[in-house]
């Protein structure tokens, strides 16, 4: 996994983060050392089905719109990878 895609995912996470005001709920650089080789060896999308996707939906339960908001944010992460730009809608 090179330098320059952890950059791009970190970004990624960090507009999710975004969202939330409160720090508890940041999504930070812990949840991809899951990436080396003995986890998930840099599957990108292990780590949002197994972690990230999971979190979010933990922290959206409850709110009319999680499904959304949840496809919103899965469309960020896998853009990021794609070095793509998205707009996230509030």
């Amino acid at each position: 996994m090179s330098t320059t895609t952890c950059l791009i995912i970190m970004a990624g996470c960090l507009i999710l983060s975004a969202y939330f005001s409160a720090s508890a709920y940041q999504i930070g650089p812990a949840y991809f050392l899951k990436l080396d080789k003995e986890h998930y060896n840099g599957d990108f999308t292990a780590l949002w089905d197994m972690h990230i996707e999971v979190l979010l939906k933990e922290y959206l339960r409850g709110y009319s719109n999680a499904e959304a908001k949840v496809e919103e944010f899965k469309n960020v992460y896998f853009d990021s990878l794609n070095n793509e730009t998205v707009d996230v809608v509030d």
